[in-house]
Protein backbone atom coordinates (compact mmCIF):
# COMPACT_ATOMS: atom_id res chain seq x y z
CA UNK A 1 0.00 0.00 0.00
CA UNK A 2 1.39 3.23 -0.74
CA UNK A 3 2.21 5.75 1.71
CA UNK A 4 -0.23 8.41 3.12
CA UNK A 5 2.28 11.55 2.63
CA UNK A 6 0.11 14.71 2.85
CA UNK A 7 2.78 16.97 1.87
CA UNK A 8 2.21 19.87 -0.20
CA UNK A 9 4.33 20.16 -3.21
CA UNK A 10 6.36 23.70 -3.82
CA UNK A 11 5.95 23.08 -7.68
CA UNK A 12 6.92 25.84 -9.76
CA UNK A 13 4.05 27.77 -11.73
CA UNK A 14 5.63 26.06 -14.94
CA UNK A 15 5.89 22.82 -13.51
CA UNK A 16 2.01 23.10 -13.04
CA UNK A 17 1.19 23.97 -16.89
CA UNK A 18 3.07 22.00 -18.34
CA UNK A 19 6.23 18.93 -18.69
CA UNK A 20 9.84 20.62 -18.14
CA UNK A 21 11.20 20.58 -21.85
CA UNK A 22 14.96 19.92 -21.69
CA UNK A 23 15.27 20.55 -25.64
CA UNK A 24 16.13 17.24 -26.09
CA UNK A 25 18.81 16.54 -23.77
CA UNK A 26 16.03 13.92 -22.02
CA UNK A 27 13.20 11.83 -23.24
CA UNK A 28 11.98 11.83 -20.09
CA UNK A 29 9.78 14.40 -18.44
CA UNK A 30 8.72 16.11 -15.10
CA UNK A 31 5.54 14.11 -14.06
CA UNK A 32 3.33 16.38 -11.50
CA UNK A 33 0.03 14.31 -10.74
CA UNK A 34 0.02 13.07 -7.18
CA UNK A 35 0.50 9.55 -8.25
CA UNK A 36 3.55 9.94 -9.60
CA UNK A 37 7.14 8.56 -8.82
CA UNK A 38 7.88 12.00 -8.98
CA UNK A 39 5.16 13.49 -6.82
CA UNK A 40 5.27 10.23 -4.21
CA UNK A 41 9.34 10.47 -4.29
CA UNK A 42 8.97 14.33 -3.30
CA UNK A 43 5.79 13.84 -0.91
CA UNK A 44 8.24 11.62 0.74
CA UNK A 45 11.34 13.34 1.22
CA UNK A 46 9.26 15.96 2.36
CA UNK A 47 7.51 14.50 4.83
CA UNK A 48 10.74 12.18 6.14
CA UNK A 49 12.54 15.46 6.71
CA UNK A 50 9.91 17.36 8.57
CA UNK A 51 10.01 14.65 11.75
CA UNK A 52 13.93 14.92 11.35
CA UNK A 53 14.78 17.86 11.65
CA UNK A 54 19.00 18.12 11.48
CA UNK A 55 19.32 22.01 10.11
CA UNK A 56 18.83 24.63 7.93
CA UNK A 57 19.15 22.85 4.71
CA UNK A 58 19.13 19.02 4.12
CA UNK A 59 20.85 17.52 1.84
CA UNK A 60 20.32 15.33 -1.39
CA UNK A 61 22.35 13.07 -4.04
CA UNK A 62 19.72 12.69 -6.53
CA UNK A 63 21.38 9.62 -8.58
CA UNK A 64 20.66 9.79 -12.32
CA UNK A 65 19.12 12.73 -11.79
CA UNK A 66 18.57 13.98 -15.41
CA UNK A 67 16.94 16.81 -15.90
CA UNK A 68 16.65 17.89 -12.38
CA UNK A 69 12.92 16.67 -11.91
CA UNK A 70 12.96 16.21 -8.06
CA UNK A 71 15.26 19.75 -7.66
CA UNK A 72 11.05 21.27 -9.16
CA UNK A 73 9.49 19.49 -6.96
CA UNK A 74 11.56 20.67 -3.02
CA UNK A 75 12.08 24.11 -1.91
CA UNK A 76 15.18 25.70 -2.63
CA UNK A 77 15.48 27.46 0.64
CA UNK A 78 15.24 24.10 2.82
CA UNK A 79 17.34 21.71 0.63
CA UNK A 80 20.68 21.38 -1.55
CA UNK A 81 20.84 18.45 -3.98
CA UNK A 82 24.14 17.20 -5.33
CA UNK A 83 23.30 15.85 -9.09
CA UNK A 84 24.94 12.71 -10.79
CA UNK A 85 23.91 12.19 -14.35
CA UNK A 86 26.03 10.55 -17.23
CA UNK A 87 24.58 13.08 -19.85
CA UNK A 88 26.29 16.72 -20.00
CA UNK A 89 23.57 18.78 -22.06
CA UNK A 90 21.22 17.84 -19.44
CA UNK A 91 23.13 18.59 -16.50
CA UNK A 92 24.20 22.04 -17.71
CA UNK A 93 20.07 23.12 -17.43
CA UNK A 94 19.94 21.66 -13.72
CA UNK A 95 17.60 24.51 -11.70
CA UNK A 96 19.61 26.44 -9.06
CA UNK A 97 18.60 24.16 -6.49
CA UNK A 98 21.55 21.57 -7.01
CA UNK A 99 24.51 22.93 -5.28
CA UNK A 100 26.92 19.87 -6.56
CA UNK A 101 27.10 18.53 -10.35
CA UNK A 102 28.98 15.83 -11.10
CA UNK A 103 29.01 14.17 -14.89
CA UNK A 104 29.37 10.53 -14.53
CA UNK A 105 28.56 7.10 -15.60
CA UNK A 106 27.02 5.77 -12.06
CA UNK A 107 28.78 2.14 -12.87
CA UNK A 108 32.06 4.32 -12.90
CA UNK A 109 31.67 6.97 -9.82
CA UNK A 110 32.61 6.27 -6.79
CA UNK A 111 30.31 8.25 -4.69
CA UNK A 112 33.96 9.86 -2.88
CA UNK A 113 34.78 13.57 -2.19
CA UNK A 114 30.99 14.79 -2.11
CA UNK A 115 31.16 18.42 0.11
CA UNK A 116 28.71 17.18 2.92
CA UNK A 117 27.38 14.05 3.52
CA UNK A 118 23.37 13.60 2.08
CA UNK A 119 20.52 13.20 4.72
CA UNK A 120 18.78 11.35 1.83
CA UNK A 121 19.83 9.43 -1.49
CA UNK A 122 17.64 8.95 -4.52
CA UNK A 123 18.05 6.53 -7.45
CA UNK A 124 15.25 7.19 -9.49
CA UNK A 125 14.65 5.21 -12.54
CA UNK A 126 17.91 4.78 -12.72
CA UNK A 127 19.13 1.38 -12.13
CA UNK A 128 17.28 -0.60 -14.34
CA UNK A 129 19.98 1.31 -17.15
CA UNK A 130 22.86 -0.13 -15.72
CA UNK A 131 24.58 -3.73 -16.44
CA UNK A 132 25.57 -4.34 -12.69
CA UNK A 133 22.99 -2.52 -10.37
CA UNK A 134 24.08 -4.08 -7.14
CA UNK A 135 27.52 -3.43 -7.61
CA UNK A 136 26.68 0.28 -8.48
CA UNK A 137 24.34 0.72 -5.73
CA UNK A 138 26.54 -1.26 -3.68
CA UNK A 139 29.49 1.08 -3.88
CA UNK A 140 27.76 4.45 -3.49
CA UNK A 141 26.01 3.49 -0.73
CA UNK A 142 28.90 2.77 0.92
CA UNK A 143 30.89 5.29 0.00
CA UNK A 144 28.40 8.16 0.03
CA UNK A 145 26.70 7.71 3.24
CA UNK A 146 26.78 7.06 6.94
CA UNK A 147 24.92 4.40 8.33
CA UNK A 148 20.87 5.29 8.90
CA UNK A 149 21.17 8.09 5.87
CA UNK A 150 17.65 7.70 4.32
CA UNK A 151 17.27 5.91 0.66
CA UNK A 152 15.52 6.03 -1.75
CA UNK A 153 14.58 3.93 -5.05
CA UNK A 154 12.33 3.32 -7.78
CA UNK A 155 12.54 1.04 -10.53
CA UNK A 156 9.74 -0.15 -13.06
CA UNK A 157 7.67 -3.39 -12.27
CA UNK A 158 8.91 -5.77 -15.61
CA UNK A 159 6.16 -8.18 -13.57
CA UNK A 160 3.24 -5.15 -14.59
CA UNK A 161 0.05 -7.10 -16.60
CA UNK A 162 1.04 -5.12 -19.56
CA UNK A 163 4.05 -7.22 -19.96
CA UNK A 164 2.66 -10.57 -18.89
CA UNK A 165 -0.32 -10.32 -21.25
CA UNK A 166 2.09 -9.16 -24.21
CA UNK A 167 4.24 -11.97 -23.13
CA UNK A 168 1.02 -14.56 -23.54
CA UNK A 169 0.98 -12.79 -27.24
CA UNK A 170 4.49 -13.80 -27.65
CA UNK A 171 5.36 -9.95 -27.55
CA UNK A 172 8.32 -8.32 -25.87
CA UNK A 173 8.24 -5.00 -27.22
CA UNK A 174 10.61 -2.48 -26.68
CA UNK A 175 9.64 1.35 -26.56
CA UNK A 176 10.87 4.54 -25.87
CA UNK A 177 9.62 4.80 -22.91
CA UNK A 178 8.20 2.87 -20.45
CA UNK A 179 8.49 -0.38 -18.72
CA UNK A 180 10.69 -1.79 -21.54
CA UNK A 181 12.46 1.15 -22.99
CA UNK A 182 14.75 0.52 -25.14
CA UNK A 183 17.98 1.65 -22.75
CA UNK A 184 17.00 -0.58 -20.55
CA UNK A 185 19.65 -3.24 -19.25
CA UNK A 186 17.94 -4.62 -16.22
CA UNK A 187 14.39 -5.56 -15.31
CA UNK A 188 12.85 -6.19 -11.65
CA UNK A 189 9.76 -7.35 -9.89
CA UNK A 190 8.59 -6.49 -6.41
CA UNK A 191 10.46 -9.15 -5.06
CA UNK A 192 13.66 -8.74 -7.21
CA UNK A 193 13.88 -5.22 -6.20
CA UNK A 194 13.65 -5.96 -2.23
CA UNK A 195 16.35 -8.47 -2.94
CA UNK A 196 18.16 -5.91 -4.48
CA UNK A 197 17.72 -3.50 -1.22
CA UNK A 198 18.48 -6.48 1.23
CA UNK A 199 21.75 -7.97 -1.08
CA UNK A 200 23.16 -3.85 -0.44
CA UNK A 201 22.37 -3.34 3.20
CA UNK A 202 19.23 -1.16 2.23
CA UNK A 203 16.32 -2.17 5.10
CA UNK A 204 13.26 -1.45 3.20
CA UNK A 205 10.41 0.62 5.61
CA UNK A 206 7.79 1.54 3.27
CA UNK A 207 6.82 0.49 -0.22
CA UNK A 208 4.25 2.13 -2.91
CA UNK A 209 4.04 1.30 -6.54
CA UNK A 210 2.83 4.02 -9.36
CA UNK A 211 0.04 3.61 -11.44
CA UNK A 212 -0.05 3.74 -15.26
CA UNK A 213 1.18 7.44 -16.42
CA UNK A 214 -2.55 8.29 -18.02
CA UNK A 215 -1.61 11.80 -18.26
CA UNK A 216 0.85 11.22 -20.21
CA UNK A 217 -1.19 8.99 -22.25
CA UNK A 218 -3.38 11.75 -22.52
CA UNK A 219 -3.88 15.71 -20.95
CA UNK A 220 -7.83 14.41 -20.68
CA UNK A 221 -6.58 11.87 -17.46
CA UNK A 222 -4.80 15.05 -15.71
CA UNK A 223 -6.30 16.89 -12.46
CA UNK A 224 -9.55 18.67 -12.98
CA UNK A 225 -9.76 17.12 -16.39
CA UNK A 226 -13.19 14.89 -17.50
CA UNK A 227 -11.58 11.18 -16.81
CA UNK A 228 -9.25 12.44 -14.12
CA UNK A 229 -11.22 9.80 -11.94
CA UNK A 230 -9.68 7.13 -13.92
CA UNK A 231 -6.66 7.93 -12.84
CA UNK A 232 -7.30 8.22 -9.67
CA UNK A 233 -9.40 4.54 -10.15
CA UNK A 234 -6.05 3.43 -11.55
CA UNK A 235 -4.14 4.60 -9.17
CA UNK A 236 -6.49 3.10 -6.31
CA UNK A 237 -6.06 -0.42 -7.87
CA UNK A 238 -2.11 -0.32 -8.75
CA UNK A 239 -1.97 0.15 -4.55
CA UNK A 240 -4.73 -2.83 -4.28
CA UNK A 241 -2.74 -5.12 -6.66
CA UNK A 242 0.81 -4.35 -6.55
CA UNK A 243 2.55 -6.81 -8.28
CA UNK A 244 -0.02 -6.92 -10.94
CA UNK A 245 -0.90 -3.17 -11.67
CA UNK A 246 2.06 -1.88 -10.07
CA UNK A 247 3.88 0.18 -13.09
CA UNK A 248 7.10 1.58 -11.10
CA UNK A 249 8.14 0.20 -7.55
CA UNK A 250 8.80 2.54 -5.09
CA UNK A 251 11.44 1.87 -2.07
CA UNK A 252 11.73 4.19 0.64
CA UNK A 253 14.08 2.83 3.33
CA UNK A 254 17.58 2.91 5.61
CA UNK A 255 21.28 2.34 4.55
CA UNK A 256 22.20 -0.11 7.71
CA UNK A 257 25.50 -0.45 6.31
CA UNK A 258 28.19 -2.58 8.57
CA UNK A 259 27.50 -0.58 12.20
CA UNK A 260 23.77 -1.16 12.28
CA UNK A 261 23.39 -4.49 11.02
Amino acid sequence: MAPSLPCKLTLSQASLEMPIDMQGCTPYVLKTDSHSSHSQVARWILSRCALEDRGPKRVILDVGCAGGFLGHLLPESKYALFGVDIDERAMTRLPPIYTARYVADIEDWSGNGLPARPDVIVFADVLEHTRRPAEALRRILSNALDPGTRVVISVPNVAHLYVRASLLMGRFQYAERGILDQSHLRFFTYRSALELCSSCDVRVDELAVTPVPLPLVHPVFGPGNALAVVHVASARLASAFPNLLGYQILLFGTYLGRTMR
